[in-house]
């Protein structure tokens, strides 16, 4: 079984919310848990049914945020509440976003071609899908800080893939931060790509990208103790990342 003090400890919480998912040709149902990292006893249970929709995907991620902010006596910030605002009408272009999301996450140049391939098959379903565009950025970010990609290459990418998602949603967190990325590290427009950063963390407090690439700014222009707490922030916002992790040595 899980052993919940060794993930509390590990993830530096005092409760961890657990959950099972159960799909059927029409509707979804998650059963929802949240067991006190102290002492492994369960404290409050819930669970939900809504149709294999997008909109019932959106609204269990609605309800269930807002049930357990409300069992541990916590508030659900306003971006969280508008979970799939910036989002797509497709269940199938989701999906292929969130596998996207996932080989992103492997950190490897193969996942990020898988990645890739994922976002571009979610852009296809659905052209004015915001997140797709600004999670191919990224990816393009990684590939091209990592080499793959020559900056004349990987960068010009970056910037028409974060444009393309600030023309159809401008306050989206998660394209501001590529294209700081790119303003900093293509263009060396170190002051344009602070404002980028600050406005994306300023849109999403909780984005894990935007404080990311922030701290690997803070890194660049020397400004070490500012990095280490954007990086912190970030493995605050995905503490099971492993570069968020990685950036602060762990």
């Amino acid at each position: 079984g899980i052993e919940y003090r060794e993930v509390a400890s590990e993830l530096g919480v005092r409760y961890l919310v657990a959950a099972r998912v159960d799909r059927a040709a029409d509707s979804i149902r998650i059963s929802t848990r949240i067991v006190d990292g102290k002492t492994s006893q369960q404290v409050w249970a819930e669970t939900y049914v809504r149709p294999y929709s997008i909109s019932g995907v959106f609204s269990l991620q609605r309800d269930i945020a807002r049930s357990i902010a409300g069992a541990l006596g916590a508030q659900v910030a306003a971006e969280e509440q508008q979970v799939g605002g910036e989002a797509t009408s497709d269940l199938q272009a989701y999906e292929l976003y969130v596998l996207g999301q996932y080989h992103h996450a492997r950190w490897t140049r193969e996942s990020w071609d898988a990645a890739l391939d994922y976002f571009r098959q979610a852009i296809a379903r659905d052209s004015t899908f915001a997140l797709a565009y600004a999670a191919s950025a990224q990816t393009h970010v990684a590939l091209t800080a990592y080499g793959y990609l020559s900056p004349n290459e990987g960068w010009p990418r970056v910037e028409e893939f974060a444009g393309r998602a600030l023309r159809l949603n401008p306050q989206l967190a998660e394209a501001h931060a590529p294209l700081g990325m790119a303003m900093a590290f293509y263009h060396y427009d170190w002051q344009g790509a602070e404002a980028l950063f600050r406005r994306g963390i300023t849109l999403n407090p909780s984005s894990a990208v935007a404080h990311g690439n922030y701290g690997l700014y803070l890194w660049a222009v020397g400004r070490p103790a500012e990095a280490i707490q954007a990086h912190q922030r970030a493995r605050d916002s995905d503490p099971r990342s492993l570069v968020h992790n990685g950036n602060l040595g762990s």
